[in-house]
């Protein structure tokens, strides 16, 4: 369970890093919300970016209480090998990495 632990918050920190990476190279107002056809409908500060790291990181957290909890009932505390259900969350939470960095990188090239 402690590698499925270390790996998730470590694409929560990868997360962060990249929102970093985005807020330093980002112009001082970003676009916020895009429509269908590509036109900004909202822009704010580039702090913002952080949203995006900070919902990924609650969604990880989520995921571990409940992969620890799902380990306590069926007795599996003990078990040295990352089980299935944990592989599903942490591809979960590389896609949702992948997809925010995306929506970051479109939030700050869009203008």
């Amino acid at each position: 369970m402690k590698k499925s632990i270390l790996l998730i918050r470590s694409i929560s920190l990868l997360g962060l890093l990249v929102g970093l990476s985005f807020i330093i190279v980002a112009p001082k107002t970003i676009a916020l919300h895009i429509a269908a056809n590509n036109v900004i409908d909202s822009s704010g500060s580039k702090y913002m970016l952080l949203l995006e790291p900070a919902l990924l990181i609650i969604v990880n957290e989520v995921s571990i209480f409940n992969l620890k909890r799902y380990r306590k009932n069926y007795h599996l505390t003990d078990a040295p090998i990352i089980l299935v259900k944990e592989w599903y969350l942490i591809s979960a939470a590389v896609v949702l990495l992948v997809v925010f960095g995306f929506l970051m990188y479109e939030q700050v090239t869009l203008r």
